[in-house]
């Protein structure tokens, strides 16, 4: 799979989830109204169409049904490019790739050598820089490793890693007691939801 089909919806993928779809079907009373309801396999609910005609005289049940399932095929295809997409957009994955053991690493299309890997949804826990907050040098590095400073929270001091100055609006992540570092807040909101 290419980064491209990691980043997007397909169309083979939509194509196999209508093809799995069941349908049931219903005349409502005594109308010249039928309308079909289009379920995932799991029986969840994606769609529905339905078809009419005016005169009682011409109803025909099976007619109906092929013209309410022509539309609730339209339906559940348009709802399904909507799902997955919000899909894909929280979770990373469309629902064929959620299984955790699916998703192996693929070649990049923008850099050869590297692999493109997919996240795992996360929660971060960070506090935000203020404006008065002091920030206090402890080991300062100019050969590219982290410098390390020190900033009281809530009346509690931490020691983090930093690559860059610390800017009021960046970000202290804290992930462990060894582990807590600094997040450029252009960074922080590419992301995460600020």
């Amino acid at each position: 799979m290419t980064e491209k089909e990691l980043t997007s919806v397909s169309k083979a993928h939509i194509a196999s989830l209508i093809d799995s779809l069941s349908f049931r079907f219903e005349r409502i009373g005594l109308t010249t109204t039928t309308v079909c309801y289009a379920f995932l396999p799991n029986g969840f609910r994606v769609g529905h169409g339905d078809s009419a005609c005016v005169s009682p005289a011409n109803y025909d049940y099976a007619e109906g049904c092929k013209w309410a399932k022509e539309n609730a095929i339209k339906n559940a295809t348009q709802n399904l490019w909507m799902l997955e997409g919000y899909l894909l957009k929280v979770a990373g994955k469309t629902s064929d790739r959620l299984t955790e053991n699916s998703i192996e690493p693929v070649e990049s299309d923008v850099h050869d050598g590297f692999k493109v890997y997919q996240g795992k949804a996360i929660k971060r826990t960070a506090y935000e820089v203020q404006d008065g907050d002091s920030i206090i040098p402890l080991k300062q590095t100019d050969t590219g490793g982290p410098s390390l400073s020190e900033i009281a929270i809530a009346g509690e001091r931490y020691t983090f890693a930093h690559f860059e100055p610390v800017n009021p609006g960046d970000f202290i992540c804290y992930l462990d007691e060894q582990d807590i570092y600094h997040v450029r807040r252009s960074v922080m909101k590419e992301r995460n939801h600020l």
